[in-house]
């Protein structure tokens, strides 16, 4: 594959190279000498909030009925008799003997309870809208990439000698002492 900067060179376009280093149409790709480079891209996330209905309120009168006892005093007027003792007897005290009277009738008054009902107001109530923040924590997954170095050996038809590293001679062993 080309890189970016490769692919914008109208050259190169259209061209891919293979493993060998020649492009589709056997001519040698671009000097791959030097260094190398990609860009590497993650997601991120992102959370915002969003204001939006989550329940509705609303003030509603409701009459209940309670009872109520209350203790209310209540005067009346009682008749008892009261007697009062003579101790002189003077001449116009003495019994007399005329016809008794008819009895004479007493109005008594007391007290009815009487009951009303009145609404009167008592308190306003109000609804009042407050803003409580809270915590809240988001999981979500992430994509990332990796950069890894995929070098896979060349033919050895290929690469020459010239190119290979020396490789070490192993360690000689030392000689059996007898």
């Amino acid at each position: 594959m080309l890189s970016d900067h490769e692919m914008t060179d109208p050259a190169n376009r259209g061209r891919a190279v293979t493993a060998d280093g020649l492009t589709d149409d056997g001519q040698p790709g671009p000097d791959r000498r030097g260094s190398a480079e990609v860009t590497r891209s993650e997601e991120q996330l992102q959370v915002t909030t969003r204001r939006v209905p989550v329940r509705r309120a609303r003030l509603e009168r409701v009459q209940i009925t309670e009872m109520i006892t209350v203790e209310v005093p209540v005067i009346r007027e009682d008749v008892r008799i009261v007697y009062d003792t003579i101790d002189d007897h003077t001449p116009g005290d003495q019994p007399s003997t005329e016809q008794p009277r008819p009895p004479r009738p007493w109005v008594l008054c007391g007290e009815r309870i009487v009951i009303s009902k009145e609404w009167v107001p008592l308190e306003t109530v109000q609804l009042e809208v407050e803003t409580v923040t809270e915590q809240q924590q988001i999981t979500d997954d992430v994509r990332k990439e990796q950069v890894s170095v995929d070098s896979p050996p060349l033919d050895s038809a290929l690469t020459s000698a010239a190119d290979r590293e020396p490789t070490a001679a192993p360690p000689a062993s030392p000689a059996p002492s007898s």
